[in-house]
Formats: structure tokens, C-alpha cells, sequence
């Protein structure tokens, strides 16, 4: 298969084959491949929200410190093969590894240029660099993968998902990169996850764990912290943040498989200040400061730290102050409140629950006190989005709704019926309405937009992307 064909076959497969939440078929097709999650060292990190920003630090700080770091992260924003990368510092040389990694199809970028959203070398800031997969590594890889899921259909088993496959591909690029560690996010959940197959991480990390997914995790924080610490291992070192409801079972948990466990110390941490510009904080006595917005990044920012400080002494002894400092100021996660634009003031945030949503108004009120905003919304029909617009309507001046993509998306009247029926509940005027494109969102909230007000879009992590491409233009 050439690129469009791997990408239409997964596409296919997901549609046919939706979610499934068992290893065994998972398991199969690795062992078919020669069990590519064995041979690479594996940190695993699971949690409600802030995967993607503590994985980010985790490898700015690990390629500036010389390590050259797997990423295998979902869902992707700008572009599917965002989600598995290869991270290295900067030695003066821009040239590609391990493939071609030209651009083209989905993602219309230049090999070698620092394109935010999605190019092939975001090199960034603090000299590290980026790459995407390749084109011609997924259509080979894929290839191969088809053929083994082909033959464990013949033979009597069900057919991998599509993130089945996308897992062991990431498992299997890893170790034909050769690379020294690989970060490595669970797409939902934790014990029943297709990543969950890695027998001995070196570091489990755990975020915070809020309401999400019930459908699938369990109703209560209890039932999805348990689902969530599924990825402690026997005997494997756990970095967590401090989840108050949820401490007790991790320790039980971490007890129960002898697991050693290092706990976010809040009593060590003092925040600076938070401007839109970045923050400081002080932990365990040393200063740091972010270069990304967002209070609740400081929370996300210190659990990295706890677990690089703990890497370090189980070995990762190239790590420094020096690198942990810069790659947390350096470290970026495109999407996740970030500044589009100055004038008109755009920001994009990729707040897809309501803990997320929450954080997200958390962070506006204080760089904006008493300011309403207007907003694009696109949310799946699948979350709570209903506690997500209630949090929203405090902030609101205007929304704009648009479906967000795939079969879960909501559609744009469905969600201005929702913001509509809530507003006048509260008693609120709010000015609502539908678009059937985000590009139609977009020129509509442009246009409508007064002197002095902002815009924000936030829902989902899809629609920011979208909104991202077309305002970039």
C-alpha cells in the first residue's frame, strides 16, 4: 500500500470495528510483529486530562538532556501521523531520520520548516526537534499489519481496531528508530487500553483523574481512578499528582504490585505569577517558569518535574537542572490555550470535559477579569457537554456552533438548542448560532466580532485543529 491506501484502510477498519476494550487481540498482533513494546524503554502515562502537556515536557526535558525520545500521543490535532513522533536535540543538523518525512496529502508542509501546526520538524524553541512519522513508514508498516491481522482473522480471532494497529505501529517504529526511551499515552482509560500491553515501563505516570467517559470507565471517580491505575505494573516506579478522592486506592493499588510510589509534594510547590505570557513557580525549592499559558498548567508542569526528578536517580543521570528549566520554558503543546492572534485576540483550547472546561475559565477570568468572550463550540455527543456549556455561559457573550467531525460529533443545531435552553434558564441573553463549517464559523465570527471582544474555540481537540488550519490561512 502506498500512504492513502494505509490511511483508507485504518479509516475503514475504524468505522467496521469501532472500540475494543481487551489486549488479547492487541497482544496477538504484537506478538506476530516480535513483540516491538519488549524492546524499547517505555514511560506510560495515563490520567483524565493533561497527557498531552506532561508527555510534552517530559520530552522536551529528555532531548534536551542528549536521550532520543519516542512520542506516541492521541488524538492527533493537526494531522494522524503527528501521533507518532521522534524527538532529538538540535546538533546542527536538520536533516531527516529514519525515513522520508516530506510532508504533502494532509498536512501541506516543508520538510525543514518550523510549522506550528503539524510541519515535520517543529524545531522550536530550546533546540529540539520534532518529526512526524513518514508517509512511506506508515504505508510499510501498515502494509505488514494488515497482513498479520488478515491472517488472525483466518485463523479464528477478531480483527484488531484501528488504534490496535496504530499502537503496535508506534511499539514498532520505536524500536526501529532505536530510540532510548519512548513516551507513551493511553488513548482512554488505562487497564483495558491497547498501550497497556508494555509488560515493565520504567515510570508509570499518573495525571489528575476527573469525570470523563463513564460510559466506558464507571460512574464515580472510584470506578475510573481504578481503571486508570491499571497500568501500574509489579514492581514498577509510579509518579502521580494528588488526586485527593482517588490517594487511597493508588496506594492500595501501588501496595497490592509492590510498586513504589512518589507523590506531587503540594506542600512544596508555590506558584508565582500567571500572565499570558507563561508562569513561574517554585518546587521543592527550585524556581522554574513556563512559557505556555494556562493556570492549570503549573499543576502539569510539577508532576513532570516529579517524574524527571525520579528518572534521574533510577538512572537517567544525564538529565540536569539545566535541561529541566529550559524544556519546561521551552515546552509548547500546540492547541492547549494558546494565542492564535494579538489583534484580533484569538485563542484555541482544546477543553473537551467538563474539568477541562473548567480550567479553561479558570485561566481566562484571571488574564481577563470581568470580560465575556465569544465563542466556537464543537463537542461530541458523548461527553457531558451540557455541564461544559453551563461552566462556558458565565464568560459568554456570543457562540458560534459547529458539529465536531466523525460520527461521535454533535451536530451545530443540536448544541445552539442546548446553549439556547440553558441561557434562558439562567436568564442570560446570549447571542447563538449554527454554522455547518468551521470555515463558515470562522469568517462569521471574524466578522462579528466588536472592537475589544475575543474569541475563543475550544469543545474538542478536532475542531481546534480545524479552526487552527483555516485561521493560519
Amino acid at each position: 500500500m502506498d500512504y492513502a491506501q494505509a490511511r483508507a484502510y485504518l479509516t475503514e477498519i475504524e468505522h467496521a470495528q469501532g472500540s475494543d476494550y481487551s489486549l488479547a487481540e492487541v497482544a496477538e498482533l504484537s506478538a506476530r510483529m516480535g513483540r516491538p513494546d519488549r524492546r524499547t524503554e517505555i514511560i506510560h502515562i495515563a490520567g483524565t486530562n493533561g497527557k498531552g502537556s506532561v508527555g510534552n515536557f517530559l520530552c522536551q526535558v529528555l532531548a534536551l538532556s542528549g536521550y532520543r525520545v519516542g512520542r506516541f500521543s492521541s488524538p492527533a490535532v493537526f494531522g494522524w501521523r503527528e501521533s507518532i513522533q521522534q524527538i532529538w536535540r538540535r546538533e546542527g543538523d536538520d536533516s531527516c531520520r529514519g525515513g522520508d518525512h516530506s510532508r504533502g496529502g494532509e498536512n501541506d508542509s516543508r520538510c525543514g520548516e518550523d510549522v506550528l501546526a503539524g510541519g515535520c520538524f517543529r524545531s522550536g524553541a530550546g533546540g529540539v526537534v520534532t518529526a512526524d512519522i513518514s508517509e512511506e513508514e506508515v504505508a510499510e508498516a501498515v502494509t505488514v499489519l494488515r497482513g498479520h491481522c488478515d491472517d488472525m482473522v483466518a485463523e479464528g480471532h477478531h480483527h484488531p481496531t484501528a488504534f490496535e494497529i496504530q499502537t503496535v505501529l508506534a511499539f514498532q517504529k520505536f524500536a526501529d528508530w532505536d530510540v532510548d526511551v519512548a513516551v507513551v499515552e493511553c488513548g482512554l482509560g488505562g487497564r483495558l487500553d491497547a498501550t497497556n500491553i508494555v509488560e515493565r515501563p520504567r515510570l508509570c505516570v499518573l495525571t489528575s483523574i476527573s469525570l470523563d467517559h463513564q460510559q466506558i470507565l464507571g460512574d464515580t471517580l472510584e470506578e475510573i481512578a481504578r481503571e486508570k491505575y491499571g497500568i501500574v505494573k509489579e514492581g514498577t516506579l509510579v509518579v502521580s499528582a494528588l488526586s485527593h478522592a482517588c490517594v487511597d486506592i493508588l496506594r492500595e493499588v501501588c501496595g497490592r504490585r509492590r510498586a513504589e510510589l512518589h507523590l506531587v509534594a503540594e506542600d512544596s510547590l508555590q506558584v508565582g505569577e500567571c500572565t499570558m505570557e507563561g508562569s513561574s513557580f517554585a518546587y521543592r525549592g527550585k524556581e522554574y517558569r513556563l512559557g505556555q499559558m494556562g493556570t492549570f498548567q503549573i499543576g502539569n508542569a510539577v508532576l513532570a518535574v516529579e517524574a524527571l526528578e525520579q528518572l534521574r536517580a533510577d538512572g537517567f543521570d544525564r538529565i540536569g537542572e539545566t535541561q529541566i528549566a529550559q524544556g519546561l520554558e521551552s515546552g509548547r503543546w500546540p492547541g492547549r490555550l494558546e494565542l492564535l492572534s494579538e489583534g484580533p485576540l484569538i485563542l484555541v483550547d482544546g477543553a473537551h470535559n467538563p474539568s477541562a472546561v473548567e480550567s479553561l475559565v479558570e485561566s481566562l477570568e484571571m488574564y481577563f477579569p470581568g470580560e465575556a468572550f465569544d465563542f466556537i463550540l464543537g463537542v461530541f455527543r458523548d461527553k457531558d457537554y451540557l455541564r461544559e456549556m453551563e461552566t462556558l455561559l458565565p464568560v459568554m457573550h456570543r457562540a458560534y456552533a459547529v458539529a465536531a467531525p466523525g460520527r461521535r460529533g454533535l451536530s451545530g443545531e443540536a448544541l445552539e438548542e442546548c446553549i439556547a435552553r440553558l441561557a434562558k434558564g439562567q436568564g442570560r441573553e446570549v447571542e447563538i448560532c449554527s454554522c455547518d463549517s468551521m470555515e463558515r464559523a470562522c469568517s462569521q465570527a471574524l466578522e462579528g466580532l466588536e472592537e475589544g471582544r475575543k474569541l475563543v474555540v475550544c469543545g474538542s481537540l478536532s475542531i481546534v485543529g480545524d479552526a487552527c488550519r483555516y485561521l493560519r490561512q
